[in-house]
């Protein structure tokens, strides 16, 4: 129901009593009695005078029905009456039965004035007006209800507020209401007693207040909070204050903010929201400091420019580097949503002092003993001090088989995340990003994708000795996906192909074979399935085709390869049940066997547009290729022997335990690497891989991998990981280890893109949290710990205390930077350092360090930044 016509119910209803016709000059006597009690009633009964402070607002607590309740986080709730919690949403006032009662002596006219005493109450369901006396004015002539006079503990309860006032007068023609010395509580439709809703589940005082027919409330002397009544810790107090759902926001006129007793801030006019409804204006500004950047603060300024599209502006200024402006937009539609962000800097003072530094310490002379330098020089002198990152991210859904994806990143110069990564929530030693659009097809066949991709990638200088890769582009890179099942009895038919045309654009590395490449795969698969098992042979045909527009000497303009490829995979399933205490559980038994055989084929003579070898893994027991990419497939002849197990409840089948272990036996050597003329390597087995997945207790969890090479005698890859989540309390710590292989990467004087990304060790421990440490405070916490480089990486901590109405978080968070030159030529470490707090009003805003930026890039890049790890 509208609120316009919530207080016509109290007129109309009392035209369903009997009534009597009163002279006039009855009527002139009430309207001096009523003249007489406004006289009376100069000392407030809602808003008395004289009371200490706690004892005052224990009174307007008591009036709105807050029961204390000391293990709430609020310490208590707002009580309302049985017919309002049985009755959330009421119908219309005109259409609901009435009820109307009083103990005093009363008298209705069909004409002139009514008047009803002593606890005049008037019910509906899901409404109450209470009141001492009610004077209904009638039109002289119609007969029709003009104006109602509530006087003496006036209560009017709803669905969405509870008002308790001296006096009340309720007028029809216009639709008006006015108030006299009110307390009310206003709220988003449920009673507290049910549910929190923030940010609109509000009360205050006023000494006036008046609501007109456009369901405006406007309110004089007043106050508004959204803290428990008892005892507010925050709340403002303007001398106007308008309430207005229909643009859904609340306007403050001569604004003082209080926190507990204290005005701490005073402003002549206030803009803020009453509901979740987002309007156009500025948002609350932020501040913090930054090691790289020194002190900023920032305005953002939110244009709501339609239901379902809007933009974001932030001026920030920083103290060292000057004006920083940000933007965000964020569409939506019934096809498609996304959002672009801008980040500019129209003059960066910082940058501009590095570039005048850095460019001193390499004069002509030194370029020409370390010519090393000399592409980081040219492109340090061409960069400005305007400085700018663009990020757009856009899906589109056409229908349930047709899909589309945009991301492009761009940013003007490749130092920018290293200075300012750590403030947009990004990683500070990101160098590569990705710049994509494709459409995709995933039909019940056929699964189609076409896309463009490039990488921007991002040279510093100071990171020389172990440079950024530069990455090959495709333009385009299309590929299809086929599967038939029961093409026949025991028949399926696979099918995959892709078409890529490889382009490669590097002033930091020689130049790299370009051109296009053509692959295809189809295949046969024999399938037989029985109760304890499973055995399917496959036949595929392996073909790629070469057209090489910018070779290398020594290599053919155009080059093929066609390779057989067979395979065998089989399994067997044993389970048994069993009980360990009062528990039954299932214990599964899974051995499997693959065999592969592949021809060889020397393929030193084809480029390497896009094939890596990665860690093993026990995905790589039953892969077909132990490359990923199309430019290499290793020969083969060898045999996977692997195990799994798992226990499961025996009730719902959740698992409990799952562990697998697994080998290949080479019956031949592996002839194929990523270097022209590498030596075969004769061992006859991989390294021996075993995972392990364990959830001992509720909410518990571990999960980890070994790979174990019994030919050199060392770890190829682990990982570990213990986790515990219950809801708001998560914590976990991780391991991560990648033994470096330098002989599956690529020298640079081989002109061949490099081929895995470990190529030097990975040991990282990794540790974060979220924790609540006692009822109102919440800590969480996050490190990195590069074993390998002897330090951390990124740590941040932060801790909150919440309330009900308020919260108070304070944060720090380092992150390495890269490494930068000092004064002396040498490399140094760099760190950038931040700290931040915010002080979240619930109702009104934030007051902090909540930049944009810190959720937006990382949502708008999207996979679109990257690290390349070596």
């Amino acid at each position: 129901m509208k609120q316009g016509k919530s207080f016509i119910f109290y007129c109309l209803v009392l035209l369903l009593c009997g009534f009597q016709q009163l002279s006039s000059a009855v009527t002139a006597s009430i309207a001096k009695a009523i003249k007489t009690t406004d006289r009376k009633q100069r000392v407030s009964e809602t808003l008395p005078t004289g009371l200490s402070y706690r004892r005052f607002y224990q009174h307007i607590a008591h009036l709105l029905g807050w029961v204390p309740a000391p293990d709430l986080v609020c310490r208590g709730y707002f009580k309302e009456p049985l017919i309002l919690t049985e009755h959330p949403h009421p119908g219309p006032a005109t259409k609901e039965p009435a009820i109307v009662t009083a103990k005093g002596p009363s008298m209705v006219t069909a004409q002139g004035v009514s008047i009803l005493r002593k606890d005049v109450v008037v019910t509906q369901p899901g409404r109450i007006v209470e009141a001492d006396k009610a004077y209904i004015y009638r039109d002289s002539k119609t007969g029709h209800v003009t104006k109602i006079i509530l006087i003496g503990h006036v209560r009017l309860h709803e669905a969405d507020k509870r008002i308790v006032a001296d006096k009340g007068t309720l007028t029809l023609y216009p639709k008006t209401a006015i108030l006299m010395n009110a307390a009310y509580h206003i709220y988003n439709g449920e009673p507290y007693f049910y549910k929190f809703k923030y940010p609109f589940d509000a009360w205050g005082i006023a000494k006036h207040a008046v609501r007109d027919a456009s369901n405006v409330i406007t309110l004089r002397h007043a106050t508004y909070s959204t803290c428990k009544p008892t005892a507010p810790a925050w709340s403002m107090s303007a001398t106007t204050l308008v309430l207005n759902r229909n643009t859904h926001r609340g306007e403050a006129y001569n604004m003082l903010l209080h926190i507990g007793r204290v005005p701490i801030f005073y402003f002549p006019y206030f803009n803020f929201p009453i509901d979740n409804y987002r309007k156009t204006g500025f948002l609350i500004p932020y501040a913090g400091h930054s090691s790289s950047s020194g002190w900023f603060f920032a305005l953002p300024f939110y244009w709501n420019m339609a239901p379902n599209y809007d933009l974001t502006l932030t001026p920030e200024f920083m103290s060292e580097r000057g004006l920083n402006l940000q933007s965000l937009f964020r569409f939506l539609s019934t096809k498609s949503s996304g959002t672009i962000y801008l980040n500019y800097l129209p003059n960066d003072k910082v940058f501009q002092q590095f570039r005048e530094t850095t460019l001193s310490k390499f004069p002509p002379s030194v370029l020409a003993e370390h010519p090393v330098f000399i592409p980081y020089v040219d492109k340090l002198k061409k960069m400005k001090n305007q400085r700018a990152f663009f990020s757009m991210n856009e899906t589109t859904l056409f229908n349930s088989e047709w899909s589309s994806r945009v991301i492009l990143n761009y940013v003007t110069d490749p130092y920018f995340f290293q200075d300012l990564g750590g403030q947009l929530g990004g990683s500070s030693l990101a160098n590569q990003l990705l710049n994509q659009i494709d459409l995709q097809y995933n039909g019940l066949h056929w699964q189609f994708m076409g896309m463009l991709q490039a990488y921007q990638t991002l040279h510093l200088i100071s990171q020389w000795t172990t440079p950024a890769l530069d990455q090959y582009s495709r333009l385009p890179d299309f590929n299809i996906v086929g599967y038939y099942p029961d093409i026949a009895r025991h028949v399926d038919f696979n099918f995959n192909a892709e078409a890529v045309n490889f382009d490669y654009r590097s002033d930091f590395v020689p130049d790299k074979p370009r051109g296009q490449r053509f692959h295809m795969r189809p295949g046969i698969s024999f399938p037989f399935y029985f109760a304890s098992g499973y055995i399917i042979p496959q036949l595929w045909a392996d073909a790629t085709a070469y057209n090489i527009t910018h070779f290398q000497p020594g290599q053919a303009h155009t080059s093929s390869r066609l390779l057989p490829i067979f395979d065998i995979d089989s399994g067997l399933y044993f389970d048994r049940n069993f009980h360990l205490g009062h528990r039954s559980f299932i214990q599964t038994l899974e051995p499997r066997f693959f065999y592969l055989y592949v021809p060889y084929q020397n393929q030193d003579r084809f480029p390497n547009f896009d094939t890596v070898l990665l860690p093993f893994s026990f995905e790589q027991l039953f892969a077909l290729n132990q490359f990923t990419g199309n430019d290499r497939l290793q020969n083969a002849n060898q045999a996977s022997f692997a195990l799994t197990s798992r226990v499961l409840d025996a009730q719902n089948g959740s698992p409990i335990l799952t562990a697998n272990v697994g080998f290949i036996y080479y019956l031949e050597n592996q002839r194929v690497c990523l270097t022209p003329g590498c030596t075969p390597s004769n061992y006859h087995y991989s390294p021996i891989i075993g995972e392990l997945t364990f959830y001992p207790f509720p909410y518990w969890s571990f999960t980890g991998s070994l790979a174990w090479d019994p030919n050199l005698g060392q770890t190829n890859n682990t990982s570990v990981e213990l986790a515990y989540n219950n809801g708001g309390k998560k914590a976990d710590i991780r391991y991560l280890f990648v033994h470096g292989n330098e002989d599956s990467i690529v020298t640079p004087t081989t002109l061949i893109v490099p081929g895995n990304a470990y190529s030097q060790n990975t040991n990282h421990v990794i540790s974060s949290g979220a924790w609540p440490l006692l009822k109102k405070w919440n800590a969480v916490g996050y490190w990195d710990y590069n074993i390998t480089e002897r330090r951390t990486d990124v740590y941040s901590i932060g801790v909150q205390y919440n309330t009900c109405c308020w919260a108070l978080s304070f944060s720090i968070r380092r992150t390495y930077a890269g490494l930068k030159v000092d004064p002396n030529g040498a490399l140094q470490r760099q760190y950038d350092t931040a700290y931040g707090f915010e002080l979240q009003l619930k109702g009104l805003g934030n007051l902090g360090t909540a930049p944009i930026s810190t959720v937006t890039v990382l949502d708008a890049m999207n996979n679109g930044v990257s690290n390349d790890v070596r």
